[in-house]
C-alpha cells in the first residue's frame, strides 16, 4: 500500500490547508460553546426516548416526559412516536427557547408541531468538552509536526493525515454544541461518513509502510494485500454508505453488523502487520514497532468504551469517567506513535514502563503520606489559628519532598525485583564480576572471565574487544561478533566518537560501518585505551539506559584492571631483565650493575 506521488511542496500546502480547515472547525466549536455550556443557556425537550429498530426514516418512541417538557403543550404523551424535521437535532444540544420542528404520531393521528426548548437547569459539566478540545488540538499539532518534519515518507504522510482527522473525531461530542446549520451538518456528516472510516484506511497504510526505510513486501503482507485487504475494502465501501444513510436520519438495522465485521477485520489486519513487523525487526527498529503495537492495542481497547460513551451522550453531556479515559488513552497513543516516528534512538518500552511505575508509586506515596500526616496532625494536635495550620502543611510538604529521592530509589528497587527480576539478577551478577575482577592475576584469565560475563549479561549477543597498540590503532584481542575487523584505525568515526564522548555510543549514531549495536569505551587519563563492541541481543531488544550504564561502568573498570595487570607484567619483565643482566655480569667476572629503580 503506497502513497500517491505528491511533491514535498504540494504535500505541505495540502496538509496546511487541511489543518487550517480543522482548526477553523475546532475554533467554531469554541466560539459557540457558551450557547449551551453557560448556566441556563442549554435547552431541552424534557423527554427520554429510544429509536425504533425498523427500516427507513429514523423514528423515536417517547419513553418519559418531564413535568416541564414543552411537548406536553403539544399534547404528546409516552408511547407516541416523533420524527424531527432535521434528523441531526437528535445528535446535538439545543439552545434555550430554540424552535424545533417535529412530527408527532399518536395512533392514527399524525401532527406537525413546532415547540420551543425549555431552559435546561441541570448542571452542565464542561470538563468533557475541554478535554475533547485539548485532545483535538494536540492531535492536530502531532499531525502537523510529523507531516512537516518528515514530508516525503508514506508512513509519515498517512500518519499525519490520520492525526489531523483524529483531531476532528476526538472533538466529538464537542460538535454537539454547534447550532443547526451548515457547520453542524458538515461536522456531523464528516463524523458519520469519512470520519469513522478514512482514519482506519490511513492507519492501515501507515502500518504497511512503517518505517519508511523498511522492506514493505513480506510473505504475510503479500498475502494480506491479495486476500484480506480487498475483502476489507468492500466492507469499507458498504460501511461508508451505511454511515452516510444513518447520518442523514435513516435506519438500517439489518446492515448494522457490516461496520462491526469491517472493524474486526481491520483490527486483525493491523495487528497482523504490526506483529509481522515486530517479529522481523531487531534492535532499535524492534522497539519502534513495539511502541506502535502498544499504542494501537491501547487505542483499539478504548474504542468500545468510546462508542458506548458516544451513544450515551446523544443530546446530553458525555459520561465524565468514560470520556476522560478514552480521550486520555487516545492522546497517549498518539504521543507513543509520535515518539516512535520522530525519535532516532527509541527507548526500550520495558524500561519506560519501569520508570512510569516507579515515579507513579513514588508520587502516590507522597500524596498518601501528605494526606495521612496532615489528617493525624489536624485531628490529634490543637492549632489555634489558620496561620499555624498553614505552616504545618508547608512543613509536612517540605519534609515529604526531602525524602522523595529516597522513596523513589526504594520504589525503583522494589519494582525491579517484583516485575523485572531477570534484569535485576543479571545486573547483580555483572556487578559481582566487576568487584572480583581486580583479584584475577593473569590477563588471559581476566579476558576469558570478562567475555564470559558479557555473554551472560547480553544472553550471547556477541562481542569484539579491542586494545590500543603502540602504533595508535586498535587491535582485536577477542571476538564472537560476526564481521568484526582485526584492526580499527584510530580515526575511525566510532573511535573518534568514543574519545569525544567517553561514554557508550551506538555505532550507527557515529556513522560508523563497524558491526554491533553498542560500543563501550575504556578510558584512562582521558585517552581511549580500548573499547568493546556488543551485538544485538538475541531477543532483538535494544540496550536500556540502565544496561548501558552498568556495561559502560564494567568496560571502564575492567579496562583499568587490564592496564594494572599489564603494568605488573611489565614490572616483572623489567625485574627479570635486570636479574638476567646481573647474572651475566657475574658469570663474566664483571662488576655487578646496579639494579636501578
Amino acid at each position: 500500500m503506497q502513497w500517491p506521488t505528491v511533491s514535498t511542496g504540494a504535500w505541505k500546502v495540502l496538509l496546511s490547508l487541511l489543518a487550517l480547515s480543522v482548526t477553523s472547525l475546532l475554533a467554531t466549536q469554541l466560539w459557540h460553546a457558551p450557547r449551551t455550556l453557560a448556566p441556563g443557556a442549554a435547552g431541552t425537550l424534557g423527554m427520554e426516548f429510544h429509536e425504533l429498530p425498523e427500516w427507513g426514516r429514523s423514528r423515536y418512541v417517547i419513553d418519559q416526559l418531564a413535568p416541564d417538557s414543552p411537548l406536553l403543550a403539544a399534547h404528546a404523551q409516552p408511547g407516541d412516536i416523533w420524527i424531527p424535521d432535521r434528523s441531526y437535532d437528535v445528535h446535538r444540544r439545543l439552545s434555550a427557547n430554540e424552535a424545533v420542528g417535529l412530527t408527532l404520531i399518536s395512533g392514527d393521528s399524525v401532527r406537525h408541531v413546532i415547540v420551543r426548548a425549555a431552559p435546561d437547569t441541570s448542571p452542565q459539566p464542561i470538563w468533557p468538552f475541554l478535554l475533547s478540545w485539548a485532545t483535538g488540538f494536540l492531535m492536530l499539532f502531532a499531525g502537523l509536526l510529523v507531516g512537516l518534519r518528515q514530508p516525503a515518507g508514506a508512513a509519515s504522510r498517512s500518519f499525519s493525515l490520520f492525526a489531523v482527522l483524529a483531531a476532528v473525531l476526538n472533538a466529538f461530542p464537542s460538535h454537539l454544541i454547534l447550532p443547526a446549520g451548515p457547520a453542524f451538518l458538515a461536522h456531523h456528516l464528516l463524523w458519520w461518513s469519512g470520519g469513522r472510516v478514512i482514519p482506519g484506511v490511513l492507519l492501515l497504510v501507515f502500518v504497511f509502510n512503517f518505517p519508511d526505510n523498511q522492506p514493505r513486501s513480506t510473505p504475510l503482507k503479500h498475502w494480506l494485500l491479495r486476500r484480506a485487504v480487498p475483502a476489507w475494502g468492500a466492507l469499507v465501501i458498504a460501511t461508508l454508505a451505511i454511515n452516510v444513510v444513518h447520518g442523514i436520519g435513516y435506519h438500517t438495522p439489518a446492515l448494522l453488523g457490516i461496520p462491526a465485521v469491517g472493524t474486526a477485520l481491520w483490527a486483525l489486519l493491523v495487528i497482523s502487520i504490526l506483529w509481522d513487523n515486530w517479529r522481523r525487526s531487531r534492535g532499535e527498529l524492534r522497539q519502534r514497532h513495539l511502541w506502535t503495537m502498544v499504542a494501537f492495542v491501547a487505542l483499539a481497547a478504548a474504542q468500545p468504551v468510546a462508542v458506548a460513551a458516544t451513544v450515551q451522550s446523544i443530546g446530553t453531556a458525555p459520561p465524565l469517567l468514560a470520556w476522560t479515559l478514552t480521550r486520555t488513552i487516545s492522546l497517549l497513543s498518539m504521543l507513543a506513535w509520535l515518539y516512535a516516528l520522530l525519535r532516532h534512538r527509541v527507548l526500550n518500552i520495558g524500561f519506560a514502563i519501569n520508570r512510569v511505575m516507579v515515579y507513579g508509586a513514588a508520587s502516590a506515596g507522597m500524596l498518601l503520606s501528605f494526606g495521612l500526616i496532615e489528617w493525624v496532625a489536624h485531628h490529634l494536635l490543637d492549632f489555634a489559628g489558620r496561620e499555624k495550620s498553614v505552616w504545618l502543611d508547608a512543613g509536612i510538604a517540605l519534609g515529604i519532598f526531602l525524602v522523595f529521592h529516597r522513596l523513589r530509589h526504594w520504589g525503583e528497587k522494589q519494582v525491579e525485583r517484583l516485575f523485572f527480576h531477570a534484569w535485576h539478577v543479571k545486573e547483580q551478577a555483572l556487578r559481582k564480576f566487576v568487584k572480583e575482577a581486580p583479584f584475577i592475576s593473569r590477563p588471559d584469565a581476566l579476558l576469558s572471565a570478562f567475555t564470559a560475563a558479557l555473554d551472560r549479561f547480553t544472553s550471547g549477543a556477541g562481542h569484539a574487544l579491542y586494545r590500543r597498540t603502540p602504533a595508535g590503532d586498535y587491535q582485536r584481542v577477542a571476538a564472537t561478533l560476526v564481521d568484526a575487523p582485526a584492526t580499527v584505525d584510530a580515526d575511525e568515526p566510532l573511535a573518534v566518537s568514543l574519545r569525544a564522548s567517553q561514554a557508550p555510543v551506538h555505532p550507527s549514531d557515529a556513522h560508523s560501518a563497524l558491526p554491533g549495536e553498542l560500543a563501550l569505551p575504556s578510558i584512562h587519563h582521558g585517552q581511549l585505551d580500548g573499547f568493546v563492541l556488543l551485538g544485538t541481543k538475541p531477543d532483538g531488544e535494544t540496550y536500556r539506559p540502565d544496561e548501558k550504564d552498568v556495561l559502560g561502568f564494567t568496560a571502564h573498570q575492567v579496562g583499568l584492571d587490564f592496564r594494572a595487570l599489564r603494568m605488573e607484567q611489565l614490572e616483572r619483565e623489567i625485574a627479570e631483565a635486570h636479574q638476567t643482566i646481573h647474572s651475566l655480569r657475574t658469570t663474566l667476572g664483571q662488576r655487578p650493575m646496579s639494579a636501578g629503580p
